[in-house]
């Protein structure tokens, strides 16, 4: 935990290869790793109580439902992440806005809002990051293999992305 009024917020996501934390100026910050997750796995009414109003109907848009949907999964979790309550308050009580590039969420209760920025991964998961807009951030993602250094018994994955400073990674 970080000090109070330190000026810094921090997130931390891993899924069973990837680990990743973020770091942000802003009062709060989210990141969320996903592995892929195929949609299908889950019937229509699940998908609508986990995912922002509208949205699942973006699943069958295009030839790849399962990056889709693991891209809103990670961006859902790094929105709720920054907001600070998780899943305790539905998606339904934020407002959620996507544009193509990336997604927005504000809490109308507060006026505060974030930008997402979500990140495809060589092996099809997904790394999301949510900060408000135009504060300076960093995250680094990489795999909990090469993080922790343990013994190579598989190849290592590709170069692991870092997120950089301000703007759009």
């Amino acid at each position: 935990m970080l000090p109070e009024g330190c000026g810094l917020s921090v997130s931390i996501s891993h899924t069973d290869t990837w680990i990743a934390v973020a770091v942000s100026s802003s009062p709060s910050c989210g990141v969320d790793v996903q592995s892929p997750v195929d949609p299908a796995r889950f019937p229509p009414v699940i998908l609508e109580s986990f995912l922002p109003p509208g949205w699942i109907g973006h699943l069958d848009r295009g030839p790849d439902p399962t990056r889709r949907f693991t891209r809103m999964w990670a961006s859902v979790e790094a929105g709720l992440k920054w907001h600070g309550t998780g899943f305790a308050v539905g998606v339904d009580a934020l407002a959620w806005r996507t544009d193509g590039r990336g997604s927005s969420v504000t809490d109308p209760a507060t006026g505060r809002s974030a930008r997402i920025l979500v990140h495809d991964l060589d092996d099809g998961s997904a790394l999301a990051f949510a900060t408000a807009p135009c504060a300076p951030h960093e995250v680094e993602v990489g795999t909990l293999r090469d993080r922790l250094r343990l013994p190579d018994e598989t190849p290592r994955s590709p170069a692991s992305p870092t997120l950089p400073g301000r703007g759009t990674p």
